[in-house]
């Protein structure tokens, strides 16, 4: 447990925690010349503020950052290791967010949805997104490499800046909106989306759908 004040935090690359929790009362930081964290447990932001730097962080186990400020403008959050849930307060946010796990990553109870600056990237393992939730992703949405089958939920692309969708193998969307000034539109490696649910692209969105065949099961709203 990190408590102090404003602790930086040196790491070397083969160096590993197994639970890690934030508790200051300033900011924690990551210092120059450090490795991303390695956390073979869970990661707890109990008060204050976790600065992550640039680096990409990969935890196994929970994440909680409910208690404290946790607003990176760069970096990745790695997911891996085994099932374990994801608990997000509403006024944070992570930057690139990544899955890359052996089990499940799901949103834990009394979470909001993750609010994403950067870009969603499932390289392995399973994502459930949870029914109560609405997720925002800024940045480029990538499922391909692991399973996504949400059966309630909405992902909300609002970015400002142009960015990709690509979908991979049978997964699927639940409700899918679009917003935000930049273009979206599909990977030249996507397959067409299958949304089970309704696909909403609100004013001043654009997307380019691409030569694909796309399956919508609610409502269309253009």
């Amino acid at each position: 447990t990190f408590d102090g004040a404003g602790p930086t935090i040196k790491t070397g690359a083969a160096n590993t925690f197994f639970n890690l929790a934030v508790a200051v009362s300033g900011t924690a930081s990551m210092a120059a010349g450090s490795a991303g964290l390695d956390v073979d447990g869970t990661f707890t932001l109990t008060t204050g503020t976790f600065a992550p730097g640039t680096l990409t962080h990969e935890v196994a186990g929970a994440w909680d950052d409910t208690g404290g400020t946790f607003a990176p403008t760069a970096g990745t959050i790695e997911f891996n290791g085994a099932d374990a849930t994801i608990k997000h307060a509403a006024a944070n946010n992570f930057f690139h967010f990544r899955v890359n796990s052996t089990g499940a990553k799901s949103m834990a109870a009394g979470s909001v949805g993750i609010d994403v600056n950067g870009d969603v990237t499932l390289a392995a393992g399973t994502f459930t997104p949870g029914a109560l939730t609405d997720h925002a992703v800024a940045g480029n949405w990538d499922d391909s490499g692991g399973t996504f089958l949400p059966t309630a939920g909405t992902i909300t692309l609002d970015g400002s800046a142009a960015s990709t969708i690509r979908r991979g193998g049978t997964n699927r969307f639940f409700t899918l909106t679009m917003t935000g000034g930049g273009a979206k539109s599909m990977h030249a490696s996507s397959t067409g989306l299958d949304i089970d649910g309704a696909l909403t692209l609100l004013a001043g969105t654009s997307w380019a759908p691409g030569s694909l065949t796309h399956t919508v099961a609610g409502n269309w709203d253009d």
